[in-house]
């Protein structure tokens, strides 16, 4: 009888610890903060776009957009627009290691979000696979990060590296969840999801490691930006 009672409590203990953690899994709706009061704002990405073999992007304008787009149409609960601030070249097209994205760090400046377009881009815990997109950190400076997405990217893929960008680091294993691999066609963000995206905004704003699109373009015309961060080259 003794055995019984324990092997009960170990397997219980098996499928708790089994379980996701709330903030990883289902919460239920009575527990979710309601959702946010919207911002309102207009955020700026910088796109830093690979050529293919031939010399042109390995993206146009147009999939950016598509892409931006669906993101604004995402984020809209909490107030946030995106809008392109510019695209240019990027002298890497396929990111098979760790370091070949630190590398790109070299490229990220003040004030804009920070998207990089790649032809490839393989997992680095299973190099057997490959990504569609990550965000990703700098280890030696945590605060410095980005995103990256390649010219393979479903349109919600921005959209979802972007959730990551703004506070929401795991993913939420539900199907029509921006932040799950079952997205759907018409995936949203739960609530505290939002409360996570408000609160990182603001505090990116308070910073200064972004601006507004429209501040952008006054602090570009007073010759203020762009500015490269400093603190991104490896130790």
């Amino acid at each position: 009888m003794l055995a019984r009672v324990v092997l009960g409590l170990f397997l219980l203990a098996t499928v708790a610890h089994a379980q996701p953690s709330p903030d990883e899994g289902d919460v239920p709706p009575e527990t979710m903060p309601s959702p946010p009061a919207p911002l309102a704002v207009r955020l700026p990405i910088r796109f830093r776009v690979a050529r293919d073999a031939a010399g042109d992007l390995v993206r146009d304008k147009r999939w950016l957009v598509a892409q931006t787009e669906r993101a604004s149409t995402l984020f809209a609960p909490a107030g946030i627009t995106f809008v392109i601030a510019s695209v240019e070249p990027l002298d890497a097209a396929d990111l098979e290691t760790r370091d070949d994205r630190h590398g790109l760090a070299r490229h990220l400046e003040r004030g804009v979000i920070n998207a990089f377009v790649v032809r490839a881009m393989r997992d680095v815990d299973d190099p057997t696979q490959w990504r569609r997109g990550v965000h990703w950190r700098l280890p030696w400076r945590r605060e410095r990060h980005f995103v990256i997405v390649t010219e393979i990217a479903p349109p919600i893929t921005l959209a979802h590296e972007l959730g990551h960008f703004f506070g929401n680091p795991k993913h939420r294993w539900v199907p029509g969840n921006v932040m799950s691999y079952e997205a759907g066609d018409a995936p949203t963000f739960d609530p505290d999801q939002l409360h996570r995206i408000v609160a990182h905004a603001r505090r990116y704003l308070r910073s200064g490691e972004l601006v507004t699109h429209e501040r952008l373009g006054e602090l570009t015309a007073r010759g203020e930006l762009p500015r490269r961060w400093d603190g991104v080259e490896p130790p």
